[in-house]
């Protein structure tokens, strides 16, 4: 048998009947009261078969009642659900035990018949049964009879035996709202130094008129970890260092610091170190020399430690250097002026207090000893009493009106009691009244309080109020809804196909306290973009250069490329930059051939005996160069003259038959000098192997060089003499060189030898190498390609390019990708490599439903990072969610949360949609007959029929209608505002031309602005509309129309 709605009585006296058309066998019956289409229905539920019926009550007054089984239950077969929600086997209904915790189950007990004393009148439903076999529980009969104003309250025991069995039914009692279990309390909010920690419970809600749980009694806070923090000592800056004691002889400067930066607390750590420095000083004598013993040590007179004092508990001495100066010696000490030995100096303690040497203390629980000038103390077990810390401030009061509390706390730790000590006495904490201020009546929820009666929300399908200073909703039961498709979004590629997203939500309304979900899907997906990429052309690899068009003083070479690597296709960018590049080369100047002018006249002798010279000379007018033929042959020749003896031949000369040979002095062997014989002639010259210079004779390899770059056939600007080499500069400007002194051009080197130097004549050109690569550098990123990947390096050094050398050719760094994993995201997160700040977010929904359906313009370069998936947006939080969970922003302005349910004005019911803030109101649709028209009246939210006013009334009338365009877009429950009435027209008669006169009026209305409107269209995209809205209305005069004004004819 399907679900059956039974008709029911409309008065308070009347018994309906309705026989079943046969016996149901089940094993108890459930009747509870329900909230059914705007009315209260009693719904009787046969257990043990498949069968829900259902009948019809009249309204029922608000009572105090409680049924044995609530609706819906949530107990299994056979089981019965107590007021509190709590299941029990239906066996120990009855059983004189109270098994629930509202006694529901013994509650109208008795025999087969019950009735439970009430203020009200108990009916009876009577069935007959059919004989069925003895083990059958419960027997209902085909007829079933509604009691008038009654509800369920008692399931009956099962009967043993086929019978005429009578059902009572009571008012029910009411069953006052109930705790559940507080939860764990959370973790303190801070480790120390007074925090606080919550717990909360949860209610289970009075029904038929219960007492309710007062909603402010659902969470509890509570202190702890009242200790205070314990704060390490830290020491203050170093001050200053003191004057020195003493201006000579050696004395000492001192400074001090404190732990007191901040000072040790609560148990904290001591300051570790020091808290006076020393150091010796004024070392230097005196006047009268070194004093009280002091001895004078030329190397470290300032060593530590220099004094007794040095030695004093807390304190340092330190060696900022070694200076000469007066100390005292080895094995002693400076005390008052003298030098004594350590053994036999004074201690002193941590506070400056003097302590005999050999003395002993007893101070403090301490045993404390003066030996070899240091003061030690050996720690005893005495008894130490606790001691309070200060109190800490009073904590903020517990409330902020009414009777609150606040408390204020102190530590047993200022010392902790040891070895036997004392106690603390007292309290660790105090409490006292704060706030006795009266708090405002009503309720408070959020941050508005509201009055008896106030509605405090209102949604598609419940409705909160302030009643009885506690907020009370309404938990009626709704199926879900679909909300409107979301706008297609952003297609995730640009081109060879992407996909582009639409979601809808359950949320008009959500299902509410069990009602069906919506059926259907929440997603749907389209391709997008399919055609392909642009492909962007790319350059080959450059052609080889051509040879150079010159060999020598600057030519050019060619070298050419392709757009081929790849082709640009699909519409992509042909490549950027030219084709082809053409460079310099062979840029070193040609060679050039040294050229000599014609030879001078033989100067006159220098000597007219005892030997002289006569020279020609001749120059280099074109020095070779850039690799040109050196000049062959002297630049000066020399002949012997005058070798006859003035009498005898001078020291060291001797008679030669051939005095005129060559060489005969140094200078004919200089580089490009040249001796001439002409004709051997008796007189001196130097013994065989030897030559004059300065003079004297000397052997050949004494012979100093002259250095002449032009006659070497040697750029100026290329020698490299060293600073070291030994030079002699004569009268006429020229510098000569030791014999063996050494020059250098470029890797070539000539030496002083025998007159003349002597040059090397390599091939100096280096061309570059290249060094071997690098490592390559570690990714800039751990996941993902990184900004740049990474990279390696070469340099040009293996060997540099020298002396005209090939210069390396070729990059000096590389990149490539880094190629990691992509890097993880947040939840409905991927990783993206063209990421840009088009990434869709909540407030572009709310951009494009209401202002613009252009595409976004994207103004950042593509980079990598975590974007929502494909339809899904970014909120507030950073969080990537479907629209159907995005924020949206009211008309004025504010943002409110994707579940948020508020009200716009009195009659507006406003929520988020799809990142849009949507209103509507609960009016039913209005069609009003002929004659009639639907009107908004004052005060009130949905249009009513009114007739149609009389002539001379013109009337304001609002309407909700579905707008739609010429494309199909519609917009549904708009509320469009018209005039509608009737004003007066009428005509006169002139005794002139045109002799009638046409006096018309018209319902005219004034707009007061233009509103733009949403429409939705077929393809699930959304448009905009502009909407006139009327301020007023009223009658107005206007042109009328005549259709043949010529008929008119004159009064006769």
């Amino acid at each position: 048998m399907d679900d059956a709605v039974f008709e029911g009585n409309d008065d308070d006296h009347t018994i309906i009947s309705d026989p079943l058309p046969e016996p149901i066998i089940a094993r108890f019956i459930k009747i509870t009261v329900m909230d059914y289409h705007k009315g209260v229905r009693l719904r009787c539920a046969i257990l043990g078969c498949d069968l829900y019926l259902q009948y019809t009550t009249p309204e029922v007054p608000t009572s105090t009642a409680v049924t044995r089984t609530t609706s819906p239950s949530m107990c299994s077969a056979g089981q019965y659900q107590c007021g509190s929600g709590l299941c029990i086997d239906t066996g120990k209904l009855c059983d004189g035990n109270n098994d629930c915790e509202d006694y529901s189950d013994e509650n109208g007990c008795g025999n087969a018949t019950t009735t439970i004393q009430a203020e009200t009148t108990t009916e009876q439903i009577v069935t007959s049964a059919t004989p069925t076999e003895a083990s059958t529980p419960a027997v209902t009969t085909p007829a079933l009879t509604t009691p008038a104003l009654t509800t369920p309250a008692l399931t009956t025991p099962a009967l043993t035996t086929p019978a005429l069995t009578t059902l009572s039914f009571t008012t029910p009692l009411p069953v006052d709202c109930s705790w559940n279990p507080w939860t764990e309390w959370t973790p303190c909010s801070v480790s120390c130094g007074i925090g606080q920690r919550l717990r909360d419970r949860s209610f289970i809600q009075s029904v038929n008129g219960g007492m309710d749980c007062n909603s402010a009694e659902s969470n509890e806070e509570e202190f702890c970890n009242t200790e205070p923090c314990t704060t390490d000592g830290n020491w203050s800056p170093w001050g200053a260092w003191a004057d020195c004691d003493v201006t000579c002889n050696g004395g000492t400067s001192f400074r001090y610091r404190n732990c007191s930066d901040p000072p040790p607390k609560n148990g904290g750590k001591e300051c570790e170190g020091v808290p006076i420095e020393t150091k010796a000083c004024n070392s230097q004598k005196c006047e009268n020399n070194c004093q009280g013993g002091r001895i004078y040590d030329e190397v470290c007179a300032t060593r530590c430690p220099s004094t007794c004092a040095d030695l004093q508990v807390g304190s340092l001495c330190i060696e900022e250097s070694c200076e000469p100066g007066c100390r005292c010696p080895d094995d002693m000490l400076e005390q008052d002026g003298e030098c004594i030995l350590q053994r036999t100096c004074d201690c002193w303690d941590a506070d400056g207090n003097r302590h005999a040497p050999g003395s002993v203390t007893t101070e403090d629980c301490q045993n404390c000893t003066c030996l070899n000038g240091r003061y030690t103390c050996d720690e005893l077990p005495c008894a130490v009493d606790c001691g309070w810390t200060l109190w800490s401030r009073w904590t903020s009061c517990s409330k902020t009106c009414g009777s609150g509390s606040q408390m204020r706390f102190r530590s047993a730790n200022n010392p902790l009691a040891f070895n036997g000590g004392l106690e603390c006495i007292g309290e660790s904490q105090e409490e006292q009244t704060c706030n006795i201020d009266d708090c405002p009546s009503g309720c408070i929820h959020g941050n508005k309080t509201y009055a008896e009666g106030e509605l405090v929300s209102k949604d598609t399908c419940n409705t909160c109020t302030c009643t009885g200073s506690y907020v009370n909703c309404t938990a009626n039961i709704c199926d879900g809804g679909w909300s409107t498709w979301s706008p297609w979004s952003m297609c995730n590629a640009s081109c060879n196909g992407g996909v582009t997203v639409r979601s809808r939500s359950c949320s008009m309304p959500p299902p509410s306290n069990g009602g069906a979900g919506c059926e259907g899907e929440s997603m749907e997906t389209e391709e997008c973009n399919v055609d392909p990429c642009p492909v962007v052309g790319g350059w080959c690899s450059w052609a080889s250069w051509t040879d150079c068009s010159e060999d020598c003083n600057t030519g050019y070479q060619e070298r050419v490329r392709v757009c081929d690597c790849p082709p640009a296709e699909y519409g992509g960018r042909e490549c950027e930059g030219v084709d082809s590049e053409d460079a310099g080369c062979n840029t070193d100047p040609c060679p050039v051939d040294c050229e000599l002018n014609e030879w001078s006249e033989w100067n006159s002798c220098s000597a007219s005996c005892d030997g002289g010279t006569s020279q020609r000379f001749r120059n280099i007018t074109v020095p070779a160069q850039y690799g040109g033929e050196k000049c062959e042959g002297a630049l000066v020749e020399t002949i012997q003259c005058g070798v006859e003896p003035c009498t005898v031949c001078a020291d060291g000369l001797v008679e030669d038959e051939c005095a005129n040979r060559c060489p005969s002095t140094c200078s004919d062997l200089h580089n490009g000098a040249e001796c001439v014989a002409i004709n051997c002639t008796h007189g001196c010259h130097c013994p065989e192997n030897m030559v004059l210079q300065d003079g004297q004779c000397v052997y050949q390899p004494e012979c100093r060089c002259l250095l002449d770059a032009s006659i070497l056939g040697l750029d100026q600007e290329s020698i490299v003499i060293p600073d070291d080499i030994e030079m002699q500069q004569l009268l006429d400007g020229f510098v000569q060189y030791q014999p063996g002194a050494v020059f250098y051009n470029q890797c070539n080197n000539c030496t002083c030898m025998s007159g003349s130097f002597v040059c090397t004549d390599l091939d100096c050109k280096v061309n570059c190498g290249w060094s071997e690569w690098t490592e390559w550098s570690e990714c800039s990123v751990s996941c993902g390609r990184g900004q740049s990947g990474k990279v390696r390096y070469r340099y040009p050094n293996n060997p540099e390019a020298a002396y005209g050398g090939l210069q390396c050719e070729g990059d000096d760094e590389e990149y490539k990708d880094c190629d990691l994993e992509d890097c993880p995201c947040d939840y409905n997160e991927v990783w993206s490599q063209q990421a840009t700040n088009c990434s869709s977010t909540c407030s572009d929904l709310h951009s494009a439903l209401t202002v613009t359906n252009e595409p976004t313009t994207c103004d950042e370069d593509p980079h990598e990072a975590c974007t929502c998936k494909p339809g899904y947006y970014r909120d507030r939080t950073g969080s990537c969610v479907l629209p159907g969970s995005c924020e949206c922003w009211d008309n004025n302005g504010e943002i409110h949360h994707h579940d948020d349910v508020w009200t716009q004005d009195e009659c507006s019911i406003c929520s988020c949609v799809n990142g849009e803030a949507v209103c509507n109101n609960d009016c039913e649709t209005v069609n009003c007959p002929a004659g009639y028209a639907p009107v908004f009246e004052e005060g009130q939210c949905c249009p009513v029929c009114r007739k149609v006013s009389e002539p001379d009334v013109c009337s304001l009338v609002h309407e909700l209608r579905s707008v739609t365009n010429t494309l199909g877009c519609v917009a549904l429950n708009v509320n469009v505002s018209s005039c509608d009435g009737h004003c007066r027209s009428r005509s006169h008669v002139l005794l002139l031309e045109p002799y009638i006169q046409q006096d018309c009026s018209c319902c005219h209305g004034e707009v007061e602005s233009v509103d733009m409107i949403t429409l939705m269209c077929p393809d699930g995209t959304t448009t905009l509309a502009p909407l006139a809205k009327i301020s007023h209305c009223g009658c107005k005069t206007a042109l009328c129309s005549v259709q043949d004004e010529t008929t008119s004819s004159p009064i006769s």
